[in-house]
């Protein structure tokens, strides 16, 4: 079981996205920032607690490029 517990966190640390270029130092909050001026709108955010980062954001939605269809498939594909 530790092996299989091991090797899951392995395989998430390996495929985690990589911070895009001109984002080192920028706090959350910041980050926060810019997204509400980028996609205006009224935002819920939820806090994580120990990392201080938001670990969920409610809103008006973001339109997606190419989105055609409003199906569970069609949003998968885009997730």
């Amino acid at each position: 079981m530790r092996s299989l517990i091991l090797g899951a966190s392995l395989g998430l640390t390996l495929f985690s996205p990589a911070q895009e270029p001109g984002q080192e130092g920028t706090s959350p909050k910041q980050a926060l920032t810019q997204f509400q001026r980028d996609h205006a709108g009224d935002w819920v955010v939820q806090w994580h607690a120990a990392t201080g980062t938001p670990s969920a954001i409610y809103g008006q939605g973001i339109p997606l490029d190419g989105w055609r269809e409003n199906t569970l498939e069609a949003a998968r594909g885009f997730a």
